[in-house]
């Protein structure tokens, strides 16, 4: 049995986030689709201006031989990472969130006991990357980023960003957004518009979607007008 063990690095003393994103991508050893994203579901809540996001990735290996992934994921500029989890034989499990300079001396001695760690590190502006290894043949790894978010406000709207930008097909995606006792219905730009629609249960607005071989190729902007003032 391989034994994994991990952390979730990230660089405290880094608290600016700079506005620069990359897309949502990810690398591996093998050639041409040996790996797959297989499933992408994302779970929103909005609440005032305030915003909870879960990513769920499954990864899957199509070849013969085990391969290493490594993911790039982009967040919005005002976004901060919570949680980070990894399946370890078959379980999710949550990683602990650690300074840089503790994260190396965490990292040296689980390679000394060759032990492979799953790692969240932040990069360039608000990026983060992370390697997932091994993905056995013919199998699935499964990630879940979880992030807070600030709002954006203008023009009385306030704006909410998916930062999708993926370029290759994903094989099934669940997207759910509520948005929780809003003032008015939520607008959806046309980059997804044709795929979900809000309708409304209760005091809130709800968005759900199950998409089979779409390509979220651009980032997707939600909107809602909020009430003004009297």
């Amino acid at each position: 049995m391989i034994r994994i063990k991990f952390i979730f690095i990230y660089f405290l003393f880094s608290s600016i986030a700079y506005a620069q994103t990359t897309p949502l991508s990810f690398t591996h050893l093998g050639t041409g689709e040996d790996v797959i994203l297989q499933k992408l579901n994302l779970q929103t809540t909005v609440f005032g201006n305030h915003a909870t996001h879960t990513w769920t990735m499954i990864f899957k290996n199509t070849s013969r031989i085990a391969q290493e992934v490594n993911l790039t994921f982009p967040l919005p500029e005002k976004a901060s990472i919570t949680a980070y989890s990894i399946d370890i034989n078959g379980k999710m499990r949550k990683a602990v969130p650690v300074e840089k300079h503790k994260a190396t001396q965490v990292l040296e001695a689980i390679e000394n006991r060759n032990v492979d760690p799953g790692l969240l590190e932040r990069t360039d502006g608000n990026n983060f990357k992370t390697r997932i290894f091994p993905v056995s043949p013919n199998q699935t790894r499964t990630i879940s980023i979880e992030y807070d978010e600030e709002l954006s406000m203008s023009q009385g709207k306030l704006s909410l960003t998916l930062p999708f930008s993926y370029s290759k097909p994903v094989k099934e995606m669940h997207v759910d957004v509520r948005f929780v006792k809003a003032t008015s219905k939520p607008l959806i730009d046309d980059n997804l518009n044709d795929f979900i629609e809000f309708y409304q249960t209760g005091n809130d607005y709800v968005a759900s979607a199950d998409l089979k071989e779409i390509i979220p190729s651009r980032a997707v902007t939600i909107s809602v007008e909020q009430a003004k003032e009297s």
